[in-house]
């Protein structure tokens, strides 16, 4: 037998009639978990005094901006002079992007998200991120990012939140090095950069087949998925380390049924991971974060045939007549509508097996899905050049439950750092 796991929005979405013929249909056990992440965290408008502590008054200004055209480091220079004092430096400001995209304006007309923070992780006086690093050095243990093309992201949030937490901080390493392979940043941490920690960024999908040398290929487990990713966390626990490790591969695949091949042997190595004797090992998967796309189901989820249709409207071809308020939602990118079972099917497969494989609760969940969900506003799309609905702009506010799951995470396995 096989076990079903729904969220309550995912059960209400549904319906309970609905739910007990599947679970007869496919030989599941029914056993509902009504865990709503969605009600935990809520996002709320910031207050004056709290805008201006998240952003510099460059930030601030850009902020105002309504101009589409131009590019965020010419408003940045030309447009708030006044604070910029005409530099263009988007680093971990107003208007830093993606991958391979700035975050375009309009910006506080049709991002509105700028100016907001989930619930309860607002306070700009928090270091979470620090706190979580400091004790990775105490108890020698290594922070591992295994995932997708966001893991870059990741690794940018992190310097910018460390940044944010202590200008004392040094990041050196390679921030774009984790495709196709992997890369190491140091974390040299105040007061007196003595102290050393290392992180390791490591691409886990179809395209990391090839990044071991002498290895196995697309012969090994997931076709090669996870192949790298061993090897590297092998040698780390066979130096005397512990790891701690943040995974994920949501967005490597497109296909349902190939994802289901996939995760299983995945999740079955990072649970040999977490009981690795002799190591105090951390292991964490975070939910796929949310995208924006528009679907015909509603989810999010990319679509070429719907993206290329949305790519020949005339808000696409001449978005200067499209007001900044809609000019993110709805012209580039759409709110989420369907949250039902298997409409987000890289985070319900994930919670699915996880349930059956993991009954002893060895791998937290952090559940990004639900924190990023209702920002579809945050997206690097802009209809002059570039329409993107995955990958978010930056902005520290959407991090911060982030960063206090791995703080929390660390204090549940060591309640008193050892010094």
């Amino acid at each position: 037998s096989r076990s079903l796991r729904l969220t309550r929005n995912q059960l209400e979405m549904v319906g309970c009639w609905a739910v007990i013929s599947f679970c007869i249909h496919m030989h599941f056990v029914c056993k509902v978990v009504t865990v709503n992440a969605a009600d935990k965290y809520t996002w709320v408008s910031l207050t004056d005094s709290e805008l201006k502590q998240w952003y510099s008054p460059t930030d601030l200004c850009a902020l105002e901006n309504t101009d589409i055209k131009e590019f965020p480091q010419f408003i940045r220079a030309n447009n708030c002079s006044k604070y910029s004092h005409g530099s263009k430096r988007l680093h971990c400001g107003v208007g830093m992007g993606s991958n391979n995209h700035a975050c375009y304006a309009p910006f506080g007309a049709a991002r509105p998200s700028y100016k907001r923070g989930v619930q309860g992780y607002t306070n700009f006086d928090s270091k979470p991120l620090l706190e979580f690093l400091t004790q990775l050095y105490e108890t020698n243990t290594t922070l591992v990012i295994i995932g997708d093309s966001t893991s870059r992201q990741k690794l940018q949030a992190l310097e910018c939140e460390l940044l944010r937490e202590d200008k004392r901080v040094k990041v050196r390493g390679h921030l774009w090095g984790t495709l196709p392979c992997n890369t190491t940043l140091k974390v040299y941490l105040p007061p007196d950069k003595q102290r050393l920690t290392v992180i390791q960024s490591i691409s886990m999908g179809p395209n990391s087949a090839t990044c071991l040398k002498g290895g196995k290929g697309a012969s090994a487990p997931a076709s090669g998925a996870f192949e790298n990713a061993q090897f590297i966390v092998d040698q780390l626990t066979a130096s005397n380390r512990s790891v701690f490790i943040v995974a994920n591969i949501g967005l490597w695949y497109n296909d349902l049924d190939l994802f289901n091949e996939v995760v299983p042997p995945v999740l079955q190595w990072l649970l040999e991971v977490a009981r690795q004797p002799h190591r105090s090992n951390v292991v964490t998967w975070h939910e796929t974060f949310s995208q924006h796309w528009i679907n015909p189901t509603g989810s999010g989820y990319f679509s070429k045939g719907y993206a290329d249709l949305q790519e020949r409207q005339p808000a696409f071809k001449l978005p200067h007549l499209v007001d900044a308020f809609d000019y993110q939602v709805p012209t580039c990118c759409r709110h989420v509508t369907n949250t039902s079972y298997l409409a987000d099917w890289r985070n319900d497969v994930i919670h699915t097996h996880l349930h059956k494989m993991d009954r002893n609760g060895l791998i937290s969940v952090l559940p990004m899905a639900a924190i990023t969900r209702p920002v579809a506003d945050m997206h690097t799309c802009n209809p002059l050049y570039s329409h993107d609905c995955t990958h978010y702009c930056f902005w520290p506010l959407m991090w911060q439950p982030f960063w206090h799951q791995l703080q929390q995470k660390m204090h549940e396995k060591y309640p008193v750092s050892k010094k």
